[in-house]
């Protein structure tokens, strides 16, 4: 009970800094993606996490939390053609 207590406030704690980043920002999406993947990676308790956003018809890696630079600049380079709207 103790322990899915402390989670709980754990996840509440994370909802509010969100909150902030959002309503701090003007509207920097950026920002606000950095954001959300980093506590979505803590609330997961994994290592890495990354966000897709939608162009056109593929995905694009938005933000990213704990990939190296080089992996980050891999998956950009190939985005569009492993990663399609369509899920081909």
């Amino acid at each position: 009970m103790q322990k899915g207590m402390s989670a709980l406030g754990q996840k509440q704690t994370f909802a509010m800094q969100n909150v902030k980043v959002i309503s701090r920002s003007t509207f920097d999406l950026q920002t606000v993606l950095d954001t959300l993947v980093q506590s979505a990676a803590r609330l997961c308790d994994a290592e890495k996490a990354f966000i897709f956003r939608r162009d056109g018809d593929v995905y694009r890696l938005a933000a990213n939390h704990g990939f190296s630079a080089e992996y980050r600049d891999w998956t950009a380079a190939r985005t569009g053609h492993a990663c399609r709207a369509d899920g081909v």
